[in-house]
């Protein structure tokens, strides 16, 4: 009480703690597997203000885009760390500081200050979020993702994205535009087919000039099924993708994803 300035709840909120397991095949890269651990302390009577949350990876650089399950993110090393965030509403914006340690050699600092909004009206839900984000290894930078989605039957609905990103030690600017549509086939069953198209701006090796270029499409579905409810899901997903980096030739990709949550 002393902390958080007065009672602000009395409910019990249980601690939660994730484990996602990824394989992974990709035409040209074979097989990949990645495991994921997250763990949200739940803080009696202070749920609304603070969060502790302790992973072996920064959710806040790797998970940032609402796609970035679609792209197969293989970290070379795991950034094991801890964060703490700071949670305030102000009018209908939510608004997040979370400082994050990384247990490196030495030592590295992350720091995200997230501001969010959600419009809903009818059928039609409207979602701002943008963050300012430093890193002590890659430097400062922004992010801005906008999302607009329709339900326009009782099961069926669609989203369009916009997402932009820039770093600044890199010089490092990207977009992602991507539409969605959805349908729910139960009440734990889900798929979704996906349509989606990146942007970066790189070095061309022979004439030293910065372009901006597309870089990937993907295009695909993806099945979700919560086998027990809020205990163990899994996606199947699969990808045709477009890369430049392969001259726009189309590879086939597919992924399973099993989310253990205690």
């Amino acid at each position: 009480l002393a902390l958080a300035g007065k009672r602000y709840s009395d409910e019990e909120v249980d601690s939660q703690a994730r484990i996602n397991q990824e394989v992974y095949w990709r035409d040209h890269e074979g097989v990949k597997y990645k495991l994921d651990l997250d763990l949200d302390l739940a803080l009696p009577n202070f749920e609304k203000k603070y969060k502790l949350m302790l992973s072996n990876y920064n959710r806040n650089k790797v998970r940032r885009s609402n796609y970035s399950r679609r792209q197969f993110r293989d970290e070379t090393s795991s950034d094991y760390g801890a964060t703490l965030a700071i949670l305030r509403k102000i009018g209908n914006v939510d608004i997040s500081f979370e400082p994050r340690i990384e247990i490196k050699d030495p030592i590295a600092t992350f720091y995200t200050i997230r501001f969010e909004n959600k419009i809903e009206w009818k059928r039609y839900t409207f979602n701002t979020r943008f963050e300012l984000f430093a890193d002590s290894e890659k430097g400062t930078g922004e992010f801005l993702a906008l999302t607009f989605r329709k339900d326009f039957l009782d099961h069926w609905s669609h989203y369009f994205v916009f997402e932009q990103e820039y770093r600044d030690a890199e010089n490092y600017y990207s977009n992602l535009y991507g539409y969605t549509i959805f349908y729910r086939i139960s009440r734990y069953m889900s798929v979704n087919h996906s349509v989606i198209f990146t942007a970066n701006n790189r070095e061309d090796d022979e004439t030293e000039v910065i372009n901006f270029n597309l870089d990937e499409i993907f295009v695909g579905p993806a099945f979700t099924h919560e086998i027990i409810p809020n205990e163990v899901e899994y996606t199947i997903n699969y990808m045709h993708i477009f890369s430049e980096e392969y001259n726009y030739s189309g590879r086939s990709s597919v992924s399973f994803l099993l989310g253990l949550i205690f």
